[in-house]
């Protein structure tokens, strides 16, 4: 397989999201430079986003979009559930991120706008799908859980907003994901 390329800011969660996807997949990628919202960088992404990928004569944006084409490129297709009510609980979960929680956990704090109460509702949402299955779409590990996992990272580690609410199968979650091989590395990447 000839090198697939990132191209992205390691801070990103969207970026860390497909590194994420890759290592768990065993593929090599390479994250390259990007010249943030430059003419190159409108030739890999429209919007100039991040991020964007290269393989080969390939070239494609959005992160669900790199992800779906990563998971396609092993045998098994693992992050991508195959039981068709597992398959849209993952779609329903990765809509959510990019509508609901980047918005709230990551912009939020990012602009130093975070709101609380908000952000404890959406911690709970979580708290209560994960206490009824190990992983956010079912029982295996899916692209729904790589696109949560590094927003609520970041929440953590910028404004945390639990307060005094216990999230017991969240911090679980938490644990098992942060716990495998590289992820803490790409998830502490700056």
């Amino acid at each position: 397989m000839n090198n697939i390329q990132i191209f992205g800011f390691p801070r990103s969660t969207y970026v860390q999201t497909v590194r994420l996807v890759a290592l768990t997949l065993n593929l090599p990628i390479t994250l390259a430079p990007l010249a943030f919202r430059q003419a190159s960088h409108a030739e890999l992404h429209p919007f100039m986003k991040m991020p964007a990928m290269k393989h080969g004569n390939i070239t494609l944006f959005e992160t669900l979009a790199i992800a779906t084409y990563l998971n396609e490129q092993v045998p098994s297709h693992g992050l991508i559930p195959g039981k068709l009510e597992y398959k849209c609980h993952m779609l329903s979960w990765v809509s959510a991120a990019i509508d609901y929680y980047y918005p709230a956990l990551v912009t939020a704090a990012v602009e130093n706008t975070v709101d609380m109460d908000k952000c404890g509702n959406l911690l709970g949402i979580l708290e209560k799908t994960l206490s009824v299955s190990p992983y956010l779409a079912g029982p295996e590990l899916s692209l729904a859980d790589l696109f949560i996992l590094p927003m609520v990272t970041f929440i953590e580690k910028q404004a945390p907003c639990n307060g005094e609410r216990p999230f017991k199968h969240l911090d679980n979650w938490l644990d098992t994901l942060k716990g495998k091989a590289g992820y803490m590395e790409i998830l502490n990447d700056e």
